[in-house]
């Protein structure tokens, strides 16, 4: 909601891409720590991991917003006042959306 909407594609991308990414490091490592000290410190280990988040989260000035803020327009956004103009026949189409070619 706090960011532009030019860029929530990318930011969406960069939460997969972190998420996703961490797996194939993770779980070696999981195995690791398993292996060498017992399936109870990674599971130890894990939960603290996750519990970073939850951290950063409580520590970063999101927990004080009370209400969201208003995102500035973004002069490459098409929201800052310019519209298409739709016909009549474009408008009439079933399934027609904004940007379908006809």
């Amino acid at each position: 909601m706090i960011t532009t909407p030019r860029l929530q594609g990318r930011m969406q991308a960069v939460s997969t891409w972190l998420t996703g990414g961490s797996r194939p490091v993770a779980a070696p490592l999981a195995g690791a720590i398993g292996t060498l000290q017992g399936v109870r410190s990674a599971l130890i280990a894990g939960t603290v991991l996750l519990l970073v988040p939850v951290i950063v989260l409580v520590l970063s000035p999101v927990r004080s917003l009370r209400a969201l803020p208003v995102v500035p327009s973004d002069p490459g956004s098409r929201a800052s006042g310019v519209t298409d103009s739709v016909s009549a026949a474009d408008a009439s189409t079933p399934g027609a959306k904004e940007g379908d070619r006809p």
